[in-house]
Formats: structure tokens, C-alpha cells, sequence
């Protein structure tokens, strides 16, 4: 486009038609790509969800051929991604409909001096993933202290810690998670962006403008995953592996690494079995936690680097943590870092070889906490 040309927001009904032929019209996730300078992430973002609730109500009073049609599609969210903003819509019940709002997203794009093209994203985590899964693997659950080097004061509540610390953890994820054959994916909202590894120093510049993120290495064969979600809300991180070539107590071994890399920046940190896919501290399932629950464990964040919420069997404790233990004979403690202490059950395989933990030897190992 030249510099005095009228934006103009392509709409490539081509793409969208052949992913709602794929996929179905169930719902969908619509990408942004714009055009010209780059502009702020946040302005985007603001334009991007202007034109998702115009037209929305645009096709909320639509009538076609004397008749009310229903809303259709409704649009449900909008997130960043390192291409553009990506929407995410559903209730497709019309071809008409959906047109429509395609046609009044675009051009309050365009009067919001925006040009580029509206199409999909690239096609996501691969159909059939879940299937390649087992059914649960390890997981390291991981809290960065609050303050860490490079947080903010003036930055709210809930990111307490800034995004340059998001960049330098996916970048520091690069360096040890990142193996052969591997495909990355960002999520920074609710649809998986693949990118290319030759990008990540681009990506990860566009990261620090951002926060939060999920970021997954994936190679179908042979079947190997790496799914983390990076710097939740109260500085909180989660790391899950599965991979068909090892067994469980390879997995553990690999799993335990986030734990010790930079303990001193950590609160608390511990290893469990979690179901494929539950990376968040919201999701700490089977067994549950013995006396809070999850919402709870969350909002009481202040107290992580002094309680433990639950037993586990490999746990990344604090001098405060194991001052509040009991009998620790059958457990291994290794100094880690000053007042970081890597503890794990001499024993590991009641805690990880196997779907669930028995009920009789978590409860004896709660005693110990």
C-alpha cells in the first residue's frame, strides 16, 4: 500500500471457508495481519475488539429476505499473538451472517486507519494430539518470587512481575526445553500461533510488550511434547513433558529440571502427575488439595514461600517451608541455593510410576508436612 493510499482490510473468505469446511461452523479464531509500520500491541488490540462488538451488534439487528436472523456469529474475545490479533467468535448458524460481520469488523478496522488482511490463523496444535498423549504425565509446578530481578512496583496486582521477566523465561525455555524436530507454538489468549524458531528473538521482543504466555514444543514423531504456561498471575508456572520414548522416571528426572535452574528466584516449586494438558495451578486434580482449594491456593499467594498446599514428591522448599516439617527420614534434602532446598522422596516411584498416587501413601506423607 502506498503511503497515501486509503487503509484497506482484506477479508480472505477463501481461508475462512475452507477451516469452517475442516473444522465446522461450531465456532471459529479469526487473524488480524497488519499492514504498514508497526504500530503499539495495545493499540491493536483496542481496534481489534472495537470492531468485534460493531459488528457483532451490526448482524445482532440483521434482517434477511423480510426475516430476523439470529446473532450470528457473536463475537467472544480478542488476544494478541506475535501475527496480529486474533478473535475468536461462534453461533456461525448463517453464511450471510457471518459475512456480514466479516464485512463491519473490516471496515472499522479500516476507520481506525488499520489495513491488512482478516483470514485464520495457521493451522494450531495438530488434530489428534490428545490422542498421542498419556493420559497423565509430570508436571513442575513452579512460583517465581515476587520482586524477582527486573519487576516493577507500579505494575498491578495481578502481574506482579513485569513482562520482560515472560521474555526472559521463554527465552531461557529455548535454551533448555527446545529439542529436534520440534514445531513452536505461542498462546497468548485462547488459540495456539505456530512460529518459526528463526523468529524468536523477534518474537521474544514482542513478547516483553505483552506478559504472560503458553509456549509448547511439539513433534509427532517421535511422539514428544513440552507444554508451559509462563508467569501466571501470581508469578506461577507450569512445565509438562510427555515423550514415548521415555519412561517415568525419565520424565520425572527431565520435569525436575525448572525446579533447580534458578532456585533462588523461587517461592515454591514441586512436582506432580497432572492430567495431558492441565498446565495451571487452577487445575491441581487427583488427588486435590487436602485443605484449600485451588481459587483459594491462589488468592492467598503471600504464603507460598512458607506453606506447602500439599505433599508431593519432588518439592523445591524454603528454610520457612522445611522449618514447619516433621520427620523427614524418607526423604532426600539437598541445599540447592542459599535457603533453597530440593526435596524428594527417597522412594519415587509410588509418586509418579502409575495414573494416581495411592490414597494411603499420600496420607502418610502429608504427616511429614
Amino acid at each position: 500500500m502506498a503511503p497515501n493510499d486509503p487503509p484497506h482490510v482484506h477479508v480472505d473468505w477463501e481461508s475462512i471457508q475452507h477451516r469452517l469446511d475442516d473444522v465446522g461452523w461450531d465456532s471459529l479464531s479469526l487473524l488480524f495481519t497488519p499492514d504498514g509500520t508497526p504500530r503499539p500491541v495495545h493499540e491493536g488490540l483496542h481496534a481489534a475488539e472495537e470492531a468485534m462488538h460493531r459488528a457483532t451488534a451490526a448482524v445482532s439487528e440483521l434482517v434477511i429476505d423480510g426475516r430476523d436472523v439470529e446473532p450470528s456469529p457473536y463475537g467472544r474475545e480478542v488476544a494478541p499473538s506475535p501475527c496480529g490479533p486474533v478473535v475468536w467468535i461462534d453461533y456461525l448458524t448463517s453464511e450471510d451472517g457471518l459475512r456480514t460481520w466479516l464485512s463491519v469488523f473490516a471496515a472499522s478496522l479500516e476507520g481506525s486507519g488499520y489495513s491488512g488482511r482478516v483470514g485464520v490463523p495457521r493451522a494450531g496444535l495438530l488434530e489428534g494430539l490428545h490422542d498421542r498423549r498419556r493420559r497423565r504425565s509430570p508436571a513442575a509446578y513452579v512460583a517465581y518470587r515476587l520482586g524477582v530481578t527486573g519487576s516493577d512496583p507500579s505494575v498491578p496486582t495481578r502481574r506482579p512481575v513485569t513482562s520482560w521477566d515472560t521474555a526472559a523465561l521463554c527465552r531461557d525455555a529455548m535454551d533448555w526445553a527446545l529439542f529436534d524436530g520440534a514445531q513452536a507454538y505461542l498462546d497468548t489468549g485462547s488459540y495456539p500461533i505456530p512460529f518459526d524458531l528463526s523468529r524468536s528473538d523477534e518474537i521474544l521482543a514482542w513478547l516483553a510488550d505483552f506478559g504472560g504466555a503458553g509456549l509448547t514444543f511439539l513433534r509427532m514423531e517421535p511422539f514428544r511434547i513440552w507444554e508451559m504456561e509462563l508467569l501466571g498471575r501470581g508469578g506461577q508456572c507450569v512445565y509438562q513433558l510427555d515423550d514415548e520414548q521415555q519412561d517415568w522416571n525419565a520424565l520425572v528426572q527431565e520435569t525436575t529440571g525448572p525446579l533447580i535452574r534458578h532456585p533462588d528466584a523461587l517461592d515454591l516449586a514441586f512436582v506432580r502427575l497432572a492430567r495431558d494438558g492441565g498446565n495451571s495451578w487452577l487445575w491441581i486434580k487427583n488427588p486435590s488439595l487436602p485443605h484449600v482449594s485451588e481459587n483459594e491456593l491462589v488468592a492467598n499467594r503471600q504464603l507460598w514461600d512458607r506453606f506447602v498446599p500439599d505433599v508431593h514428591g519432588i518439592q523445591l522448599l524454603t528454610e520457612e517451608h522445611l522449618a514447619r516439617a516433621g520427620h523427614l527420614e524418607d526423604w532426600d534434602v539437598q541445599r540447592v541455593a542459599a535457603g533453597r532446598y530440593l526435596v524428594a522422596a527417597k522412594e519415587l516411584r509410588p509418586w509418579f510410576d502409575g495414573t494416581e498416587v495411592a490414597a494411603s501413601h499420600l496420607s502418610a506423607a502429608r504427616g511429614a508436612f
